[in-house]
């Protein structure tokens, strides 16, 4: 598994995603809201994941965002396969709707 020093990052055929999960992805949005300026979350799916590896640019704007999360079981499932798991799939909308407050 190749993780950086710090474990936060998981790379997954060249792309880092960060090694969080679902808790520590709200938890890291809020740090950030609480930060009171813009942040780069992303969570590509494998459609967007395969077009980012063609693409230099999409590419480069995954490859410096604050936090990279796996959105689908494709990736999620796929680097358990080749050794390099992320700990969770994590979409948009499930970290979106865990960072409100109940009502």
């Amino acid at each position: 598994m190749t993780v950086s020093a710090d474990q936060r990052k998981v790379n997954f055929l060249g792309m880092p995603f960060d090694a969080v999960t679902l808790d520590q992805a709200v938890t890291k949005i809020e740090e950030f809201i609480q930060e009171g300026r813009p942040h780069k979350i992303f969570t590509p799916n494998a459609a967007l994941f395969v077009w980012a590896r063609s693409n230099p640019e999409l590419r480069r704007i995954y490859e410096s965002c604050d936090l990279l999360t796996a959105d689908g079981m494709g990736i999620y499932y796929a680097s358990r396969l080749l050794g390099n798991p992320v700990p969770e799939m994590i979409s948009a909308n499930i970290s979106t709707m865990n960072t409100w407050p109940a009502r």
